[in-house]
């Protein structure tokens, strides 16, 4: 007898033979064959939330889904905390917490000569651009070349 796997959301109701909505928090992964159920773990199947990740534990040997930090939850719904960083240091070590006007609110922003959303800030590449000289064939062309360092 084959798998059947219902989508994110769904569980196999025997009975009917089908995929049906799932009422219940987290959703369940049933393998169909014989007269064994057997639930998938993630990481076979990964129905963990978007802003989640599947993780092993090595005290149970089990695979589950938890939610990213910055989100609370159990793994298959996580909700954005409102978490400010102007109560808690969730900037990178290479930023630093400034009130928004716009916004109204306090958000991380990148120091100089790094980039990115002030949660994760990886250095900037400096690019330098000399113009080397013009092409013979055309007057107004000329050959650039780009350094990055």
């Amino acid at each position: 007898m084959g798998k059947c796997f219902c989508p994110w959301g769904y569980f196999y109701d025997y009975s009917q033979h089908a995929c049906q909505a799932n009422s219940t928090s987290g959703y369940n992964f049933n393998i169909q064959g014989g007269d064994q159920v057997q639930t998938v773990s993630c990481h076979d199947v990964n129905r963990c939330h978007p802003n989640a990740q599947c993780t092993y534990n090595s005290y149970t040997r089990q695979y589950s889904c938890q939610c990213n930090a910055g989100y609370s939850g159990d793994g298959y719904h996580c909700n954005k905390l409102d978490v400010s960083c102007d109560h808690v240091d969730i900037c990178h070590i290479h930023a630093h917490c400034v009130f928004d006007d716009q916004t109204l609110q306090h958000v991380c922003v990148c120091s100089s000569g790094y980039e990115g959303d002030g949660i994760v800030c990886i250095p900037q590449v400096k690019s330098i651009w000399w113009v080397v000289g013009c092409l013979e064939w055309a007057d107004s062309q000329q050959l650039v070349v780009q350094v990055s360092v």
